[in-house]
C-alpha cells in the first residue's frame, strides 16, 4: 500500500465539494484506497503536456470525475495533484504539474 498526499491546491478542489457528502464519502472509502493499492493500475497515465500524471476516472450521478495523481514509487507515495469533473481536472493539472 501506498501512502498519500495532497497538494494545497488539490485539498481545495476536495473542499470545494464538501457538500456531496456522498461522492466525498466514496472518495474516501472506495476511491482512494482502489488507488493507493495498485496506483499504476487503478489510473490510466496520461500523454502530452501531463505525462508522468495518472487519472482514475469514475462517475457519480452521470458526472465523469477524474482524480489526478503522481506516482513516486521509491517513496512509495501517491501525490493527488487535482480532482474534479473531466475537463475541469484535466485543466488544473496542467496548470499545476
Amino acid at each position: 500500500m501506498y501512502g498519500y498526499a495532497f497538494t494545497k491546491s488539490a485539498a481545495k478542489d476536495l473542499y470545494a465539494f464538501r457538500r456531496q457528502a456522498r461522492l466525498l464519502a466514496r472518495m474516501l472509502s472506495e476511491i482512494i484506497p482502489t488507488i493507493l493499492s495498485h496506483p499504476r493500475h487503478a489510473g490510466r497515465p496520461k500523454q502530452g503536456d501531463l505525462v508522468d500524471v495518472f487519472a482514475h476516472a469514475f462517475t457519480d450521478q452521470g458526472v465523469a470525475y477524474r482524480l489526478v495523481y503522481t506516482i513516486d514509487d521509491s517513496r512509495r507515495m501517491v501525490t493527488f495533484i487535482a480532482f474534479g469533473p473531466h475537463d475541469a481536472a484535466y485543466a488544473r493539472a496542467r496548470r499545476r504539474k
